[in-house]
């Protein structure tokens, strides 16, 4: 897969997995992968949860899109 677009959602948070999908984000983006974030608006217990739980595990900014922004690519998405 060359294009990976990742949607976490409340199950992230509830594990505090967002470090551990950073670091997968991080060896797949090393291995040359084309990886982002989709965040839904209402993904979590409130709006804007799945954002601070990524910046919290340094996921760069330009990696992570809200829905309606990447909504489009999915088409052309591997995974």
């Amino acid at each position: 897969a060359k294009n990976i677009i990742i949607v976490p959602g409340y199950g992230l948070a509830v594990a505090q997995a967002q470090f551990a999908v950073a670091d997968i984000a991080k060896k797949l983006k090393g291995m040359g992968k084309n990886v982002r974030f989709g965040i839904h608006p209402v993904a979590g217990r409130m709006p804007g949860q799945l954002n601070v739980l990524l910046a919290e595990a340094s996921v760069p900014y330009d990696m992570v899109f809200e829905m309606e922004e990447i909504n489009d690519d999915f088409e052309g998405t591997d995974v």
